[in-house]
Parts: structure tokens; C-alpha cells; sequence
């Protein structure tokens, strides 16, 4: 006994359900597209954020390194580099920013910057605050310590980058 299966092809074009399946995957398949496209423009505003933070900290150390340790007092600091001791509102302020850096560290101090960036045509600014503990006496009279780091909210969740340095005495 012989079995012949015939399928009926429909000439006229796809039935209901095949268009149906079609539209299911290339639906679902869209959506998993245009959530790793988020994700990715997501990523790299956040990258791009980091980036800055660590400009701001690289000019930043470069130029404090560069004041003698007789001289590194919370005045100078105010004066010529922009530092205070609060931060103005707008700018990353959370407890973790404003906790004291230890009690070996005799200046604490802060500062806001505000830069303003195209991401994808469209104009960002991003707000940084700094914060500056200095350890004058680290080994006197010869060398100080200092840390600065730096924070950014990204979303609702605060990020921050750290670098310590020492500040020489001069001659």
C-alpha cells in the first residue's frame, strides 16, 4: 500500500497564520534590537561621562601638584584654584560626597564643574563636584598628601573616580 502526501499550495499568497508568525518573530526581533541600541547609547554617554571625570581629575592633579606644601593652605586653595567648602545646589551632593575624608586630612574642600557636551546633536551638560582632602603633615616638612575625587550621577546612581598624590615641599 502506497502513501502519497500532496500539499496544497495556495497560489494566491501566504495564509493568515504564516503572516501572523512572521509579524510574531520580526516584532520580537525589532524589540531585541532596539533594546541593545538603548543599552548601547546608555553605555556610552556613561563612558563619556567617566571620560570627562578623568580629564578634570588629570588637569586637576597637574596643577595642585605643582604648589609647594608651605603654601597648600584652605586660602590658596580657595583663591587660586576655585575651591570652597560647600557645594552649590545642582551639583552631585550626596552624604557619600560630603563625608569627611579622615582625621588626618586638615583641609577638606570642594568644587563644581559644568560641562557642556553634543551627544547626538542633542546639548548635555554634565555636573561634577570634586572634593580635595589634604593630609599637610604627611611626613613634615618634606611631603603632604592629597586625594581628590570625583563625582557624577549617572541616572539615579552616583559614580566617582579617586587618585591620591603627594604635594612636595619646595625649595
Amino acid at each position: 500500500m502506497k502513501f502519497n502526501v500532496y500539499l496544497k499550495l495556495n497560489k494566491n499568497g501566504f495564509t493568515l497564520i504564516e503572516v501572523l508568525v512572521a509579524s510574531f518573530i520580526l516584532v520580537f526581533g525589532l524589540l531585541g534590537l532596539s533594546s541593545f541600541l538603548i543599552n548601547s547609547i546608555r553605555l556610552n554617554e556613561k563612558n563619556q561621562m567617566r571620560i570627562v571625570a578623568e580629564k578634570i581629575l588629570s588637569g586637576s592633579v597637574s596643577q595642585l601638584r605643582s604648589v609647594n606644601i608651605n603654601n597648600f593652605t584652605k586660602n590658596t586653595l580657595e583663591s587660586s584654584f576655585g575651591f570652597s567648602e560647600t557645594i552649590p545646589p545642582g551639583y552631585p551632593d550626596d552624604n557619600e560626597v560630603k563625608k569627611t575624608c579622615g582625621n588626618n586630612y586638615s583641609i577638606t574642600l570642594f568644587k563644581s564643574y559644568s560641562i557642556e557636551k553634543k551627544v547626538m546633536g542633542i546639548k548635555v551638560i554634565y555636573k561634577y563636584t570634586q572634593k580635595l582632602c589634604v593630609w599637610r603633615d604627611y611626613l613634615p616638612p618634606f611631603l603632604g598628601k592629597a586625594e581628590t575625587i570625583i563625582y557624577w550621577k549617572f541616572g539615579e546612581m552616583l559614580h566617582n573616580e579617586k587618585t591620591m598624590f603627594f604635594i612636595a615641599a619646595g625649595e
